[in-house]
């Protein structure tokens, strides 16, 4: 994988294997998510349960989870990679492939999310 990358002319050049990555991620989404849908809509799906936890550790932990889950999906190195492949004045161009970016984690994230809560509950 280095020596692909090795031979790349310039870091702009990724943004092939970026659109690649956009596409897998985007596919891997749909394929969950129609899977989820699929099972969920089956007559021997399992017993779904909405209920929180009745405990308050329990929804302590559940709440640090999802704050560890979005911290890790949204907190990413997006803002160097702008900054060092678009051209002055880069402000406007950065805040553009900012809501791109996070428009796409935001689908893909709860798109799996919301189908897979929808057909397993809270058993997952």
């Amino acid at each position: 994988m280095l020596s692909l990358f090795s031979q790349m002319s310039s870091f702009h050049s990724l943004r092939y294997i970026n659109l690649g990555s956009l596409v897998l991620a985007f596919g891997y989404t749909i394929l969950v998510s129609g899977a989820c849908i699929r099972v969920g809509m089956m007559s021997n799906a399992p017993v779904k349960d909405y209920l929180l936890t009745p405990s308050k550790s329990g929804k302590m932990y559940v709440a640090f989870l999802s704050i560890s889950i979005l911290a890790t999906v949204f907190g990413n190195g997006i803002l160097p990679e702008i900054q060092a492949t678009l051209a002055p004045p880069v402000a406007g161009k950065m805040v553009k492939g900012l809501v791109l970016c996070y428009t796409m984690v935001f689908f893909t994230f709860y798109l799996a999310a919301i189908s897979d809560y929808w057909a397993f509950s809270n058993k997952v």
